[in-house]
């Protein structure tokens, strides 16, 4: 997926019930010429100009989902990720949303909480001594010093090993970014990228969505816990995420509401359209802002 992500209106937006009807009426006009230049080929007009009309129908077909985010009460806002087939406008569509609550922010986590989610997901002989040193160097990446974490690696280090850069001392921009990481393996990197995120400003963890790994970075909460809050969440998904009082509704106040809203083509997974969702309750109404947009995986 593309590493640089497309800012758009910095300004949150908020709707009432009756408007976001109507801004779902408003999309399908407006992405029914896309869809029907996508159907026709335009005529022969060029692959450039039918890229343009496939962007423009994923686009929309984005924010259609965004639209029905936004009619949803908080309580049926869980998403486990998976893809939906749809026709928007007589163009078969693939979309989904991801909970990015039941992430890890890799620019706010603590040094232990990184490494206990490298050693969740990395199942390679050799975690153990691997997990302490990389999760060091994720937040030497990030810090705006220049002092070497506890088996860290700063400036020096990434000269030794004969890197042309070094530590960009400010937060990742991207998830694609841990490549850079010194240490970071393709391997790794393929086990991490599903649990960790940089859209959101805020920690926290929401416990309605988070996976095994992702919950034991959580304070004092063991393998044993992570496995029976999963098992009470599959047999009641909508019920409180609680444990022997660990305190979830603080920790997802914390981590408010952001989603992953993606389109694609069917078989096309680099005609990827995706928006990072922030919503805010405002009122009687919900407002959202877009984060960021990106293309491609």
């Amino acid at each position: 997926m593309s590493a640089a992500p497309r800012p758009r209106d910095p300004h949150a937006r908020g709707f009432a019930l009756p408007l976001v009807l109507f801004f779902l009426v408003l999309l399908a006009l407006m992405v029914a010429p896309a869809a029907e230049a996508l159907r026709s080929g335009l005529k022969g007009a060029g692959a450039t100009a039918d890229r343009v009309a496939r962007d423009a129908l994923l686009e929309g077909a984005v924010n259609v989902r965004i639209a029905e985010l936004l009619t949803l009460q908080e309580e049926q806002r869980f998403f486990q990720g998976s893809w939906q087939e749809r026709e928007l406008a007589g163009v078969r569509v693939r979309t989904r949303i991801l909970d990015l609550t039941a992430r890890v922010n890799i620019n706010i986590a603590t040094r232990d909480a990184l490494e206990r989610l490298i050693a969740g997901v990395d199942e390679r002989p050799g975690v153990e001594a691997r997990a302490p040193l990389l999760a060091a160097a994720i937040v030497d990446w990030r810090d705006e010093d220049h002092e070497r974490q506890p088996g860290g690696a700063e400036d020096e280090d990434y000269a030794q090993a004969g890197m042309t850069f070094a530590p960009a001392d400010r937060p990742f921009l991207s998830v694609d970014e841990l490549h850079m990481v010194l240490g970071m393996d393709e391997g790794l990197f393929e086990r991490l990228a599903p649990y960790v995120t940089v859209s959101r400003r805020r920690g926290g963890i929401g416990g309605h969505a988070a996976s095994r790994a992702v919950l034991m970075t959580l304070p004092d909460f063991d393998a044993a816990k992570a496995d029976s809050l999963i098992s009470k969440r599959s047999r009641d998904p909508l019920a409180p995420a609680t444990y022997e009082g660990f305190p979830f509704d603080e920790f997802a106040e914390e981590a408010g509401a952001i989603f992953e809203v993606a389109a694609e083509l069917p078989g096309d997974p680099a005609s990827r359209w995706t928006a990072d969702v922030e919503l805010v309750q405002r009122g009687s109404g919900t407002a959202y802002r877009i984060v960021c947009w990106r293309h491609g995986e």
